[in-house]
């Protein structure tokens, strides 16, 4: 055997030996304060946890570039990461591990956030000790395969998404509840309600897979990766997340007065039955907003509207069921 071929089999061998490292993305600020408290008791109730690393960092930006710097610099020792917090906490995860181009790692959720939308999906534990151990127990071998959704900005941001990205009043809703810090089951409900009361349509000009959409106002566009978002609102009934497609939900405007009965049916998953609602399929979704239009919602986080283009990336994570 050559040089090489022994420093090849010397390197194997030393990444057979290497302790293999959890490392768990922790965001204290999510479910306005909540994901902090929940630390603190698992690290009474859950000894493992003190055999993880933990990823923390002052901002979102903050916590997606301190992961993604572990992983590109000295990621061959971690195992799979885990993400403490809601689905804005998982988007965080997904962004650092697709910035590092490490899609191939496992990613685990552990629901203490405000929405936890993803996870109720995936049938994973609702308390987060049982969702901790459960994704501590688990191994490459039953990480399922899924699409992610990337967001490219004619400024030339780049980020990611894995559940829905949408554009309208949602993201005016999450600046509501970020701003009232606002918990507990109705929370979202509670904001959807009033930005609906307090904004009137936005104005945007939208694309699907190349081809004119829309051009006028709206409520909503969401281009699903799976159903649920906003508190278990099933906003994209058939999207399914590993199919290599969007489910692109236009909601139009409608007059104040019939929000006493149009709401109801978009909270309860009926929205497809109301007048001018649209849904399709697609690859890549295209949005010019008009003046005044608000943030992107990114899972639950949100990003300065401008011309982007949303596109599905089949197959790009893998997830612990």
């Amino acid at each position: 055997m050559d040089r090489r071929g022994r420093a090849r089999d010397g390197r194997r061998l030393t990444m057979g030996l290497m302790k293999r490292t959890t490392l768990i993305l922790h965001n204290p600020h999510a479910g306005g304060g909540r994901s902090a408290r929940v630390w603190q008791s698992l690290m009474r109730t859950v000894p493992e946890l003190a055999d993880c690393e933990a990823v923390r960092a002052g901002s979102a930006e903050g916590m997606i570039d301190a992961l993604a710097q572990r992983l590109t610099q000295d990621g061959g020792d971690v195992e799979k990461v885990l993400a403490l917090g809601g689905d804005g906490t998982g988007n965080l995860a997904v962004n650092g591990l697709l910035r590092a181009g490490r899609g191939d790692l496992p990613l685990g959720l552990v629901p203490a956030g405000t929405g936890s939308d993803f996870a109720r999906h995936l049938g994973l534990p609702r308390t987060a000790e049982r969702a901790l151990r459960r994704a501590l127990s688990r191994d490459a071998t039953t990480a399922r395969t899924i699409d992610a959704i990337e967001i490219r900005t004619a400024s030339g941001s780049l980020r990611y998404a894995f559940n829905i990205a949408s554009a309208g009043l949602s993201g005016a809703v999450d600046v509501a509840v970020e701003q009232a810090r606002l918990t507990g089951g109705g929370s979202y409900r509670a904001a959807i309600l009033s930005t609906l009361l307090r904004y009137g349509a936005v104005q945007a000009r939208v694309e699907v897979d190349g081809e004119p959409f829309h051009d006028g106002p709206l409520y909503l566009v969401a281009m699903a990766n799976a159903p649920y978002f906003g508190q278990n609102i099933k906003i994209a009934p058939n999207a399914r997340i590993d199919d290599g497609l969007l489910e692109v939900v236009f909601i139009p405007p409608f007059p104040k007065w019939q929000l006493p009965f149009r709401l109801p049916m978009l909270l309860l998953g009926q929205h497809a039955r109301l007048e001018k609602v649209r849904i399709r399929r697609a690859r890549e979704v295209r949005i010019v907003p008009h003046e005044g239009f608000p943030p992107y919602d990114l899972d639950g986080e949100v990003l300065p509207s401008e011309p982007a283009t949303f596109r599905i990336l089949p197959a790009a994570l893998r997830i612990l069921e």
